[in-house]
């Protein structure tokens, strides 16, 4: 193993740590990933509402709630 993966791995031990210290788990990154889904479908029906022809898109870490999961 090198010293790169190495180091990734325990900084994704130490990251998994600090989300289990601050309450951060699985069923809050899914509660999160679908309030960003509702939300999204809300802009869209509004702006089909609005007869506009434009969608919107959200995503990035907010959408996919990345995290940080560690290695096995």
């Amino acid at each position: 193993m090198s010293s790169i993966q190495r180091d990734q791995e325990q900084l994704s031990m130490r990251l998994s740590e600090v989300f289990d210290d601050i309450g951060v788990s699985d069923e809050i990154i899914q509660k999160r990933r679908q309030s960003a889904l509702f939300r999204e479908s809300g802009f869209n029906v509004l702006y089909w509402l609005d007869n506009k022809k434009n969608t919107k898109y959200f995503f990035g870490n907010k959408i996919q709630c990345i995290s940080n999961t560690p290695y096995k």
